[in-house]
């Protein structure tokens, strides 16, 4: 990592020499800006206007970094409202369709809307259930790095954990979920209290994973690993790595696991299964959802993989640029060349963002789950500045 800091801001002062080399033989830059004058002095950047109280100089990427931490300063809860304005938007969609009905008609699809959510309910419950009493193989998140991660960090553990079971739920998946190591001492144990675990039907423990079940049977899952997990046993126990770290420890769930005498580690296949361009770095609840799919009969690996990795991880766009995309297409459809050319504006802004959110840029944030190998999304694993990719360490 320090050679890596080192190179990049070589490359950054060499490029900013270079860069002010260049405006020097340009003369005064657009916007009325006076030419370059002495070492390190520029004239303002297109763009750079809209970032109020910052250094001038900026990049488009730059900037909308710039801004975005300004937001999150002056309105810490803007995440928050967003939810909530999206949910308030919703609602009045909704009273204005049931406005729009007569009264024994809106009488009628309320009650049919009860009675499907009731059976959706106890359909999910006696899932959960069963999976809970019966369920296998077992895949159980290790949370026993609390101590390693930042309160950032471990509120992302949290809400991963969180999207794992929800994802078992509700693909009324047979995997027995266990959170192990969530003792009293354990620091991450208040994230988890904070969003509802307690109230979860999966099985917990304050012990670590190599004392409650059975060596024979347990499987490290690590991007270090030797060997790759070729098919799931339903008679095995898959340990996820819950280590949310920023600052990319190798080694962390392949060490703990050599030091209490447990020798199968295996990663996930995804070098000779993955879509092209795959990383590494995965989610808990991804890799979740990925033994949950070869769990099931009849799964292969390069369906699997394709169907659940995130396409970032695929070095495809994310859903955000292709939201702007088709922004785009519309404008240009409908709105002629001045919406066009708003559209493209907003549409490059997010390409630039796009390149934070590459499979290069996710090599820096993983758990151990993957460690060495986060959306997170902002639907997701609500977005954070420290890096909540999971290492998938499968």
């Amino acid at each position: 990592m320090e050679a890596g800091d080192a190179s990049g801001a070589r490359a950054g002062d060499a490029g900013a020499a270079a860069g002010g080399a260049s405006a020097a033989s340009r003369g005064p830059l657009r916007g009325g800006g006076a030419a370059a004058g002495p070492a390190g002095a520029k004239g303002p950047l297109r763009g750079a206007a809209e970032v109020p109280g910052r250094s001038e100089g900026l990049g488009a990427c730059e900037a909308r970094r710039l801004r975005k931490e300004q937001r999150r300063e002056e309105n810490p809860g803007w995440k928050r409202e967003k939810r909530k304005a999206l949910k308030r938007r919703k609602q009045e969609a909704r009273q204005e369709m049931l406005g729009a009905m007569g009264e024994e008609e809106r009488a009628a699809f309320v009650e049919r809307e009860r009675r499907r959510g009731a059976q959706l309910k106890a359909e999910l419950t006696e899932s959960l259930q069963w999976a809970h009493e019966s369920g296998s193989p077992k895949v159980v998140i290790n949370c026993s790095f609390g101590e390693a991660m930042c309160p950032k960090e471990r509120r992302s553990l949290a809400k991963q954990a969180q999207m794992a079971y929800t994802a078992i739920r509700d693909h009324r998946s047979k995997l027995q979920l266990h959170l192990t190591s969530v003792g009293t001492s354990n620091p991450a144990l208040t994230a988890l209290e904070e969003i509802g675990f307690r109230g979860w039907v999966i099985h917990t423990h304050e012990a670590p994973y190599w004392e409650l079940f059975d060596r024979t049977r347990v499987v490290v899952l690590s991007p270090d690993a030797d060997e790759d997990l070729d098919e799931l046993s339903h008679e095995d126990v898959y340990v996820i790595g819950g280590l949310v770290d920023g600052s990319v420890r190798k080694n962390e769930s392949r060490a703990q696991a050599e030091e209490h005498g447990l020798g199968r580690l295996r990663r996930l296949p995804l070098k000779r299964y993955g879509p092209p361009g795959a990383h590494p770095v995965l989610n808990i609840d991804c890799v979740v959802r990925i033994l949950t799919r070869m769990a099931q009969a009849g799964s292969d690996w390069e369906t699997v993989l394709a169907d659940c990795l995130p396409r970032r991880h695929a070095g495809g766009p994310s859903a955000r640029q292709e939201r702007k995309q088709r922004a785009l297409d519309r404008r240009l459809a409908e709105g002629g060349v001045a919406g066009a050319a708003a559209a493209r504006g907003a549409a490059d802004a997010t390409v630039c963002e796009g390149t934070t959110e590459s499979p290069a840029a996710g090599a820096g944030q993983r758990s151990v789950s993957e460690e060495g190998s986060e959306e997170a999304d902002e639907s997701s694993s609500e977005g954070s500045a420290c890096p909540d990719r999971v290492a998938g360490d499968a």
